[in-house]
């Protein structure tokens, strides 16, 4: 796989996700990002998503390979995928875009996408944190339990937020106190720069395609999805 930008810190991530992902007891593994339009954004209709994509831990490899040679570009040397950049980018990018909402569609059966979903967002909640937390939370719980068809995952990866790890790490507290999930339930937060966390990309996806279906109507990629998503 590619690896063209690298460094000590971004390398211990690295080993710290692999290592997880490795274990007998890590079979399927559960990517999540989110998108929202907070009050204090004053641009309308307000919500948090808190988007999923699970799949089996076999299967990343080929996963990251796929996404690599498909969808992403190179940028300051490392390839790269943000769904925003994408639909912004012009025509060609949005094509890009719904041709990535058109492979998740049609993943196979292993594969689950999800969205949990709050709106609107109180006013008081001006920055959308207080949502996320009960997205998050409703979201963990799922992944923990599993829900319909969609198996339990066995491991949860979150893309880091620069200067809220400690806020998400809370959530992740409060969720095992209040039983949604087990206390040695593996939360892992990392940096979708890593090759075996391509995941995250995935979940980027889900999240904006759900996201600009509320803030606009605009169903373009939402509806490419198809039956993969599950709606919360």
């Amino acid at each position: 796989m590619n690896r063209p930008f690298t460094s000590p810190a971004l390398e211990g991530k690295r080993r710290v996700l692999e290592q997880r992902l490795a274990s007998p007891k890590c079979r399927r593994a559960a990517f999540i990002d989110e998108s929202y339009t907070a009050p204090k954004d004053d641009r309308g209709d307000t919500f948090y998503i808190i988007a999923s994509f699970v799949t089996e831990n076999d299967e990343l490899e080929g996963l990251a390979q796929d996404l690599e040679a498909r969808f992403a570009w190179e940028s300051s040397g490392r390839l790269f995928w943000h769904s925003t950049d994408a639909h912004g980018g012009g025509r060609d990018m949005r094509v890009r875009l719904e041709g990535f909402c058109d492979y998740l569609g049609e993943g196979p059966s292993h594969e689950a996408l999800m969205a949990v979903v709050v709106a609107p967002i109180l006013r008081d909640d001006s920055d959308g944190e207080q949502a996320r937390r009960r997205c998050l939370k409703t979201a963990l719980q799922l992944l923990h339990d599993g829900v319909d068809d969609v198996l339990p995952a066995d491991l949860v990866v979150l893309e880091e937020r620069a200067g809220r790890a400690n806020v998400d790490q809370h959530t992740v507290t409060e969720a095992v106190r209040e039983g949604l999930i087990d206390r040695n339930y593996p939360v892992l937060a990392t940096t979708p720069s890593l090759d075996s966390a391509r995941g995250l990309w995935c979940a980027d996806a889900v999240a904006y395609s759900v996201a600009r279906e509320l803030s606009s109507g605009d169903n373009r990629y939402s509806s490419r999805l198809g039956d993969q998503l599950r709606r919360f």
